[in-house]
């Protein structure tokens, strides 16, 4: 796995939604052992455990349409939020409120596939851990929205929460309509 040091994405964006995002494997397996990664960045095997919990489950809440198992990993100052097209304000929520507004997000917008596509700084050495997701989703029957799914994570006593979510929308297209490289 490679991981890229940068400052948050949330801040930058990275160029990231402007492009096809540049795959890595999922953490499904951090908690296995591995090499660590080029250039002596982590490996799966070095992130913090916590940490690896957290990705896994953002995974789950995204691909089971509920926001419930993010509970323990939002943050108990708050969490600032920014949901593209979905009606809701953008700003900073308490934990609860963001809980609401992202249930009501991942409940209304059935997920079609979710994946992590860039890891930075997951070793805490440089600035915060952040990373950035492929989410398309059904807008309606027959449109399918594709979104990047951005995160920041900050320590909370000994863990990790997420800090800020971002959503960007990255195109939609109708239901069935091929992509680039099936043409």
């Amino acid at each position: 796995m490679r991981l890229l040091l940068a400052v948050p994405v949330l801040l930058g964006l990275s160029g990231l939604a402007a492009g096809e995002p540049e795959s890595v494997p999922s953490p499904a397996n951090f908690a296995s052992p591995a090499p660590a990664g080029p250039e002596g960045n982590p490996g799966p095997a070095d992130v913090d455990p916590s940490l690896a919990a957290l990705i896994r489950a953002v995974e789950e809440a995204w691909r089971g349409g509920s926001a419930d198992p993010l509970e323990p990993y939002l943050g108990r100052r708050g969490v600032g939020l920014s949901l593209a097209g979905e009606d809701l304000a953008d700003g900073w929520f308490s934990r609860n409120q963001a809980l609401s507004l992202l249930d009501r997000l991942l409940r209304s917008s059935p997920t079609v596939r979710f994946e992590f596509v860039r890891f930075r700084n997951l070793d805490g050495s440089a600035g915060r851990p952040n990373a950035a997701a492929v989410w398309e989703h059904r807008r309606a029957p027959d449109l399918t929205s594709r979104q990047v799914v951005f995160l920041s994570l900050a320590r909370d006593g000994e863990g990790w929460v997420v800090a800020e979510l971002k959503t960007k929308e990255q195109r939609a297209a109708p239901a069935g309509t091929p992509k680039p490289a099936d043409r």
